[in-house]
């Protein structure tokens, strides 16, 4: 970590993204807008020749409020799903199903246990390795 990456009293600071990064306004200033012009029209302070116009504009920020929402949720879904594949063709590269059926790894029988050892707390296998008669 360079040292200008270091915060006040040497703690990294989250990196801030450019400007071209950020939108202009987000999605609760819309929010916030649109429910202050519904307000104000509801509340009978803009003049009534101007109360259609402004009402329109506050009940189009809210739905663009919503679409926006709609619209970030679906972005995030597809990111997870994609994280989701990479991570399954991660996956089934080092895991192939001639892997998963060696006969070493699998066995038929489940192990037979005589007692446990109470100085170590595990129990003792008794059967005899295969290939004994």
């Amino acid at each position: 970590m360079d040292s200008k990456d270091l915060g006040f009293l040497g703690m990294a600071q989250r990196e801030m993204p450019d400007v071209g990064d950020r939108p202009l306004i987000s999605n609760a200033t819309i929010l916030i807008l649109s429910g202050f012009l519904i307000g104000l029209t509801v509340g009978k302070l803009v003049a009534d020749d101007l109360s259609p116009y402004v009402l329109s504009c506050g009940l189009s920020g809210f739905l663009a409020f919503i679409a926006l929402e709609v619209v970030a949720e679906r972005r995030h879904a597809e990111a997870l799903r994609a994280e989701q594949d990479q991570i399954t063709r991660r996956i089934d590269r080092h895991v192939s199903p001639a892997t998963l059926n060696r006969a070493e790894f699998v066995s038929s029988e489940p192990p037979f246990f005589e007692d446990s050892d109470p100085a170590i707390n595990t129990p003792t296998p008794v059967r005899e390795p295969a290939g004994r008669s």
